[in-house]
């Protein structure tokens, strides 16, 4: 799970940094490995794992949000 985390973190600064659908491509596996991590980082086991790894699942969608039109993007 600290692997998919630091995946994750790599991936979340890589497409926010990429123009373009390449971009939204690498944040939307950004998202994948945070929620990957999240399945073993639960609440009631490690709470500060879990709680970066939400902290960072929001970072990856809003900065999707942003860079995405219309009504999925607001979904986002």
């Amino acid at each position: 799970a600290n692997t998919q985390t630091n995946l994750g973190v790599i991936m979340l600064y890589q497409g926010a940094n990429t123009a373009g659908k390449e971009g939204l491509n690498i944040l939307a596996d950004a998202v994948t490995k945070f929620r990957l991590a999240l399945n073993v980082f639960t609440y009631q086991k490690y709470p500060l794992a879990w709680l970066e790894n939400q902290y960072l699942l929001g970072e990856a969608l809003r900065e999707q949000g942003q860079r995405t039109e219309g009504a999925e993007g607001e979904y986002l």
